[in-house]
């Protein structure tokens, strides 16, 4: 990880680590030698520094390591996760539908840069996430705003009925995917619980 990552992961969840001392660990030699001193690049040593004047704010012991690539193969693995899997909806395209089955309590599927609602639920720790891991929550008391990817759709389908949630689900039109009959079965619970269907 990156000192630019290092500085916005902890203007990001800083306040979760009021008073403590944090060890951090990093492959990036160079990344600690510029935390711990300083760097003789503008930009690096401004966000060397703003490191250091957050950590003093927020009252945190940062203590950062170097360890060898191979001994930090988790962390460098989420680093570079990225999903091809993602769907995400226009602007215009949620206002409409807000204003059709609306007003949206949440968004289960969702980061701080692509989410629809005030509140979201997101894969991975995020800023202003209300929770990791949307089907750890009980969806029944909001009105829930779901775009999942098309692997967690059939999931989806069923924490709905789990939940007796009120929801817009958005899927992409294929009669082949494995979510499909689920979904568009003659006299399923899923077809009984769906009050309206628009293809778009």
């Amino acid at each position: 990880m990156g000192i630019r990552a290092i500085n916005l992961a902890l203007h990001c969840y800083g306040h979760l680590l009021k008073g403590k001392t944090v060890k951090w660990f990093s492959d990036f030699q160079s990344c600690v030698h510029i935390v711990q001193s300083c760097s003789t690049k503008i930009a690096l040593h401004s966000e060397s520094l703003s490191i250091f004047l957050c950590c003093l704010k927020i009252n945190i012991d940062l203590r950062i390591q170097w360890i060898p690539r191979e001994l930090n193969t988790i962390a460098d693995g989420i680093s570079k996760y990225a999903s091809s899997d993602e769907l995400e909806v226009s602007n215009p395209f949620f206002e409409h539908m807000d204003t059709l089955w609306g007003p949206y309590d949440i968004d289960r599927f969702a980061t701080c840069k692509n989410r629809k609602t005030e509140r979201y639920n997101s894969l991975f720790m995020d800023t202003g996430s209300v929770a990791v891991d949307c089907f750890t929550q009980d969806w029944g008391s909001c009105n829930n705003w779901l775009v999942p990817p098309i692997c967690l759709v059939t999931k989806t389908i069923r924490h709905i009925l789990y939940c007796n949630a009120k929801a817009t689900l958005i899927v992409p039109k294929w009669p082949s995917a494995a979510f499909w009959p689920i979904l568009f079965a003659k006299n399923s619970d899923v077809m009984r619980s769906v009050s309206e269907i628009l293809e778009f």
